[in-house]
């Protein structure tokens, strides 16, 4: 072989060296940001009538609660978790409510619920989630608010909405409700303590 026929060699197996180097950190980089900087995904269940007579609250409870997961998701909060919000109808039904806990307790994700039912529902689902070891949070008549559509609240619960639906008597109960069980998110993330169904139903068993 002509020396410049090796040295052509050499450049070549430099050339193939350096590139599966240069391959290998760059998957070595990502593999390290994504195990680092990947953010859990817990969710929120909602349980609220989205149709009949009640439909109103059904929908006044979960934009609340979006609203409320949007802007916590989009703040420094949620570096190690990433919240989304799951919702099923319960007709204002017994038969509709029974499906709806069912599927949330199966859905290993759903580390809490937040809803409404009629009275005689609310116990029921109540009791089976929390068998399953699943916190609920129920709206009731004494936490509804009075609403003005002029104040800040209003104006991002509306920009936050597709039907640009000022908010209802429910809206800001459940915003609020959904912050307390961010917040605990963010507590135990800071104890290095596993958010989980379980750690959330014993920090809110303690708080009452």
């Amino acid at each position: 072989m002509s020396p410049s026929a090796s040295d052509s060699a050499t450049r070549i197996l430099f050339r193939v060296i350096l590139a599966t180097l240069l391959l290998l950190f760059a998957i070595s980089s990502t593999a390290c940001y994504s195990s680092s900087s990947t953010p859990e995904i817990v969710r929120l269940g909602v349980l609220a009538p989205f149709e009949g007579r009640h439909r109103e609250i059904g929908y006044q409870i979960v934009f609340g609660v979006r609203l409320a997961v949007q802007e916590w998701n989009r703040g420094e909060a949620s570096q190690d978790y990433r919240v989304e919000v799951t919702s099923l109808d319960d007709h204002s039904g017994e038969t509709a409510t029974e499906r709806a806990v069912k599927a949330f307790a199966m859905e290993p994700s759903v580390v809490a619920v937040i809803g409404w039912s009629p009275e005689e529902q609310v116990n029921a689902a109540a009791s089976y989630l929390a068998g399953e070891g699943v916190l609920y949070l129920t709206l009731t008549e004494t936490e509804i608010v009075p609403v003005t559509d002029d104040n800040d609240f209003a104006q991002r619960y509306r920009q936050a909405n597709i039907l640009n639906q000022p908010p209802g008597p429910y809206s800001k109960p459940a915003h609020d409700t959904a912050l307390k069980v961010l917040d605990e998110i963010v507590s135990l993330s800071d104890k290095g303590d596993e958010v989980s169904r379980q750690s959330l139903l014993d920090t809110f068993n303690r708080s009452d």
